[in-house]
C-alpha cells in the first residue's frame, strides 16, 4: 500500500505536467501527497485505500493522454475495488464530449469513443465481479456489493446520518428507508456537477469525491484519502488565486469542527460517557464545515474562470 503511494505520485506528477503545470509546482503538488499524513497512516496500517486511490489517478492520467481504452479498464479495476469510483462515469464522458486532447471530432466520433469506454468499463468491472463470485458465490454478492446499498452503520461515524440510523437501529423498515433517502442528495449533486464540472475532469472529480463522501451516510477517516489524493491536481489553479487568507480560515473551521467531533467521540469511547447527542451535533458542524468548503472550491474556480486565470470553465 505504501508503494502504491509514492506511485500515486508520479501519476500526479505526469497529470500535471500533461496539463502544463510548470515542473517545480508539479514537484510541489506530488509531495503534498507524499507527506500528507492521513495517506501516510492510512497506508502504513494496512488498508487498501492507496491502492483504490492509484488506480482512480492512473485511470485520470491516462484519459488525459487520451487512452480512452486503458482509462476504462483502470477506473474498472478501481470500482471493482471500491464501487464508489463508479461515481466518475458521467464526468468521464462529459469530458470525452471535448475537452480533452483528441477528443474531437463528429457526434459519431465522439458517440463511438463514450461507447468504447463504456464497453471495456463495463467489461473489467463485470468480468472481476464474476470472477470473484464464481469464488465466493453468495457471499461476495451480499458483502461486496448488496452490502452497500442496504448498510445502516449506526456506529458513530463523522456522517451527519449516523444518529437517525442509530435511533432507528430494531431492524424496522423505518431505518432502512433511513439508508435508502441517504442516497438522494448525493445522486443529485453527483449528476449536477458532472454536467456543470464535467468539461473540466480532475475538478470535477475532486467536487464529485468531495460531494459524495460529506453526504455519505457512513464517513469514516479513510474516507478522506478518497478526494485528498485529488486535491494536487486542484492547487495549481487554486494557487493562481490571492485566496490566503479564505483558505486558512477554512483550513482552520475544519480542523476545529474536526476536533470538536473527536473530542465528543473521546468522551463516548475511552470514558463511557453518553455523549450520542452532542457527537450529532459535532458531526452537523463538520458537515457544515465541509459545505462552506466545497462552495468556496466552487467559487473560487468560477472567478478563475470569470478573469481568465486559468483554463478550468463552468460549462454555461
Amino acid at each position: 500500500f505504501c508503494s502504491s503511494d509514492l506511485a500515486i505520485a508520479a501519476l500526479i506528477g505526469s497529470a500535471l505536467r500533461l496539463q502544463k503545470v510548470a515542473p517545480r509546482v508539479a514537484q510541489q503538488c506530488e509531495c503534498f501527497w507524499l507527506y500528507n499524513p492521513l495517506a501516510i497512516n492510512v497506508s502504513s496500517r494496512g488498508n487498501a485505500e492507496s491502492l483504490v486511490a492509484f488506480f482512480v489517478i492512473a485511470s485520470l492520467e491516462r484519459l488525459l493522454r487520451s487512452h480512452v481504452l486503458a482509462s476504462a479498464a483502470c477506473l474498472g479495476f478501481a470500482a471493482h475495488l471500491k464501487p464508489y469510483a463508479i461515481i466518475y462515469v458521467p464526468a468521464y464522458l462529459a469530458a470525452m464530449d471535448g475537452s480533452l486532447r483528441g477528443a474531437g471530432g463528429s457526434p459519431l466520433e465522439r458517440c463511438g469513443r463514450a461507447c468504447r469506454f463504456i464497453t471495456i468499463f463495463a467489461t473489467t468491472y463485470f468480468s472481476l465481479a464474476l470472477a470473484c463470485f464464481a469464488w465466493c458465490g453468495e457471499v461476495y454478492a451480499q458483502q461486496a456489493l448488496m452490502y452497500h446499498v442496504t448498510r445502516a452503520d449506526i456506529r458513530h461515524n463523522f456522517s451527519a446520518h449516523f444518529y437517525p440510523l442509530y435511533l432507528a437501529a430494531d431492524g424496522s423498515t423505518k431505518q432502512n428507508l433511513l439508508a435508502r433517502l441517504a442516497f438522494a442528495p448525493q445522486v443529485l449533486l453527483l449528476l449536477l456537477s458532472a454536467v456543470i464540472l464535467g468539461k473540466e475532469l480532475p475538478v470535477c472529480m475532486f467536487v464529485q469525491t468531495y460531494i459524495f463522501v460529506t453526504f455519505n451516510k457512513v464517513c469514516t477517516a479513510q474516507y478522506f484519502v478518497w478526494y485528498q489524493v485529488l486535491l494536487p491536481l486542484v492547487l495549481p489553479a487554486s494557487l493562481t488565486m490571492e485566496r490566503w487568507r479564505q483558505a486558512t480560515a477554512l483550513v482552520v473551521t475544519w480542523t476545529l469542527a474536526l476536533a470538536t467531533w473527536l473530542s465528543a467521540a473521546y468522551c463516548i469511547e475511552f470514558q463511557g460517557q453518553v455523549y450520542f447527542l452532542q457527537l450529532w451535533l459535532a458531526s452537523l458542524l463538520f458537515f457544515g464545515a465541509n459545505v462552506g468548503m466545497l462552495v468556496m472550491v466552487l467559487m473560487w474556480y468560477k472567478a478563475l474562470c470569470a478573469n481568465k486565470q486559468a483554463e478550468f470553465c463552468f460549462k454555461d
